[in-house]
């Protein structure tokens, strides 16, 4: 884990910059909402300004689900933030049981078709990595 530096944390997140892979890693924890999830998401969109890549990995296997008004903020101001700071690929790492219960398709379609992200989905964080690697170059 050398290779994690830690660019950021709070209560809900810890930031790290991959100096090998070359891309951001956002753990996110516990209640992200609100205040809260903006602060946080406002200090990876300074990070994706700091050290751009096209590719990103969010963690979000501690994380409960948002509530509608965030992830309408979500789709509306954080992701067209991050996409114009050259954010490409979302990996997004979510336990399967999970997986089921998110508006995933939803939040694809609201962002993904009008911006320029694509997001996809992982069980394990290695299958995210695997997924980012294949979309370096």
């Amino acid at each position: 884990m050398d290779h994690l530096h830690l660019v950021y944390e709070d209560e809900i997140l810890k930031l790290f910059w991959d100096t090998q892979a070359r891309y951001h890693i956002a753990e996110w924890h516990g209640a992200v909402k609100g205040d809260k999830l903006r602060t946080s998401a406002y200090a990876c969109v300074n990070a994706s300004r700091t050290r751009p890549s096209k590719l990103w990995l969010a963690d979000a296997t501690d994380v409960g689900l948002l509530d509608s008004s965030d992830q309408t903020w979500m789709v509306d101001d954080f992701y067209p933030r991050l996409a114009r700071n050259g954010v490409q690929h979302v990996a997004f790492v979510v336990p399967e049981k999970t997986l089921v219960h998110i508006p995933v398709k939803r939040m694809n379609k609201a962002y993904g078709e009008k911006g320029s992200i694509e997001f996809q989905y992982h069980p394990t964080r290695e299958a995210a990595a695997a997924w980012l690697a294949s979309h370096e170059h």
